[in-house]
């Protein structure tokens, strides 16, 4: 899309209210830390308006690179600060009240499992599950091939699926928790 500045800025205010969510997820599966998560995508969206482009062919796919770029920055910057709740992004409910106990058990186990993946893997589910893009999308955002993302989104569901039974292989070994 060929823009104004003035058009540019409305583009941007459009894209950050319905995007903000999957944007922000992408940079936490990055960066494993909320609070820099937050900060990369609003380092992002001044970047793209400080620099103004005037041909963006696919804006939200420009903001994911330019969220993804950020997050990597920041990541490169700063120490990992914290371990990012990795679920309460795949599953917006799980920080619901009344959730019972064996729900957030399995889904502290999930946020384990998630921070034992690499940042691309992280990344990769968090774009396909969270920010709902496809295959060829985050090929473009990341800039791999379309097969090399789609086998890392694979393995890194193989992964989770083999970690989360060897922990069910566990829990019926160990009869269950002590109450």
């Amino acid at each position: 899309m060929n823009m104004d500045a003035d058009g540019l800025l409305a583009q941007l205010e459009e894209a950050y209210r319905q995007h903000l969510r999957r944007l922000y997820v992408i940079a936490l599966a990055i960066t494993g830390c909320p609070a820099q998560a937050e900060d990369a995508v609003h380092d992002a969206f001044a970047r793209v308006v400080r620099s103004r482009p005037t041909d963006v062919g696919n804006l939200v796919g420009y903001l994911v690179s330019a969220v993804r770029n950020a997050a990597f920055d920041l990541q490169r910057r700063m120490p990992k600060v914290v371990e990012a709740d990795f679920v309460s992004f795949l599953d917006p409910r799980a920080a619901e009240p009344g959730s019972n106990l064996q729900e957030q058990e399995q889904r502290m186990a999930l946020a384990r499992h998630m921070a034992a993946l690499s940042a691309e893997e992280r990344e990769v589910i968090a774009m396909k599950i969270q920010a709902e893009l496809t295959f060829q999308e985050i090929a473009a955002a990341t800039g791999e091939p379309l097969q090399t993302v789609a086998s890392r989104y694979r393995r890194a569901l193989g992964r989770l699926r083999e970690m989360l039974e060897a922990q069910a292989t566990q829990g019926a070994a160990g009869g269950g928790h002590a109450r």
